[in-house]
């Protein structure tokens, strides 16, 4: 079932998110949001989307872009370097990008560390394990002609003993202490608008990962707008169905590979159908939140995406895309609301912006909300009367449980606190 996390999530007050743009121009939604005590009382935060353009946004030196092509070219030469058994120039280029030491490509089963491993390059593997960006617990990935290589650690891999005893120290534990656990509720507006315009680091680097899954030969400049992209990876599943179906799939498997095998089907309006009824199951939706919360904490430079991140990566993608391109779902226009287990209301203020990076879960039925709250946790209303690039889409028909009436916001939505009020739900437009 899809539990009481459908419209409210328990880490949601220590989670990040950020926002894809719909469309050039910009609104802010009024959210409300109701603090609900033992005795019912409320602390309402409403939320409003205003148009902005390109230029108001503009380019910010200190927020340097994204170029796929650059990224795409350095994976494939340090796997093609690396498969040689020849390291010398991959050192220089995960020194100046270390985001991409745990990548594992399309069509491709192992990351760096687990080639290294398999070629029992001791010095190799000791190498990347050293570096801060490298998740030693990376897992292999399956493919179309090695159905069965995925699932692996490099440690489960390792067949010189050395190696196996080394990598055998480095826990879960470890990797923790690495990367932090940091836990972020919701971006600034600053970096929310960046994202939306140049697109959020995971899917970005998943571009890079499956571009000829993703664009084929199409060459791409770094100044394209994230939407551009992002309806570029929608329209290029229809043609390309099989290669996006087996991607996406494949890089599930080290996640929940039972769960994914839903989307094995033999058309487009399946498949979109599919990854949003995947989404709205237990396995993937959380998980894949904490990934795209937690890139409020980077920039593209200082991205370091644990291994486990990047598995979220193709389906992130295909999902943001269906939900902002696919036209049989069509904006919400009236009030939804999001059930939060706990009570946030002391982090709002009236007239402050903020960015959720995630997919945000809502329902028409306040009832359903209040109920996911609970009687200690806040209820957000969302006024969603005003066209705006982050408008829910009623996805009820595909969902796992129909009867949630689920209203899912594309990642990425940018919401404004309008007022707050002790007991009544205000819903105002921008």
């Amino acid at each position: 079932m899809h539990d009481n996390n459908s419209f409210s999530d328990e880490n949601r007050l220590t989670e990040e998110s950020e926002e894809p743009n719909i469309s050039f121009s910009r609104r802010k939604v009024i959210l409300v949001s109701i603090a609900i005590s033992v005795i019912l009382t409320a602390a309402v935060v409403i939320i409003c989307v205003e148009t902005k353009s390109d230029e108001e946004i503009g380019q910010d030196q200190s927020f340097p872009q994204y170029n796929i092509m650059k990224d795409n070219r350095d994976i494939q030469y340090m796997v093609n370097e690396a498969k040689r058994n020849r390291f010398q120039r991959i050192w220089t280029i995960l020194d100046e990008k270390p985001y991409l030491i745990n990548i594992i490509p399309e069509n491709e089963s192992y990351s760096l560390l687990h080639i290294a491993t398999l070629l029992n390059n001791t010095d190799a593997v000791y190498k990347l394990s050293n570096f801060t960006s490298c998740d030693v617990l990376v897992k292999s990935a399956p493919t179309v002609k090695r159905k069965n290589a995925g699932g692996k650690t490099p440690e489960q891999l390792a067949k010189n003993n050395v190696i196996k005893v080394y990598l055998k120290t480095l826990t879960e534990e470890h990797m923790q202490e690495r990367f932090g656990n940091t836990l972020v509720f919701f971006t600034t507006r600053a970096k929310g608008e960046k994202y939306n315009r140049l697109g959020l680091p995971l899917m970005l680097l998943t571009m890079s990962s499956y571009k000829k899954t993703f664009f084929g030969n199409t060459s791409l400049s770094p100044s394209d707008h994230f939407q551009n992209l992002l309806n570029y990876t929608f329209q290029s599943s229809k043609v390309r169905l099989k290669n996006v179906e087996n991607e996406v799939i494949n890089s599930l498997y080290g996640f929940d590979a039972n769960s994914a095998k839903i989307l094995r089907v033999n058309t487009t309006r399946l498949f979109y159908g599919r990854i949003i009824k995947l989404y709205t199951g237990n396995h993937v939706y959380m998980e894949m939140n904490k990934a795209l919360k937690r890139e409020a904490l980077f920039d593209y430079n200082t991205y370091r995406p644990r291994s486990s991140a990047l598995h979220f990566g193709p389906y992130a993608l295909m999902l943001d895309s269906v939900l902002t391109f696919w036209n049989e779902l069509i904006p919400y226009t009236e009030i939804t609301y999001r059930g939060v287990s706990v009570n946030i209301s002391s982090h709002y203020d009236v007239n402050m912006t903020f960015v959720y990076l995630d997919f945000v879960s809502t329902t028409d039925d306040k009832k359903i909300a209040e109920s996911f709250a609970g009687s200690h946790g806040s209820v957000l209303v969302i006024d969603n009367t005003h066209f705006c690039a982050w408008q829910p889409r009623n996805i009820a028909k595909y969902s796992e449980f129909p009867h949630e009436k689920e209203y899912l916001y594309p990642s990425g939505a940018e919401f404004l606190v309008t007022a707050m009020d002790g007991r009544h739900i205000f819903s105002q437009t921008g």
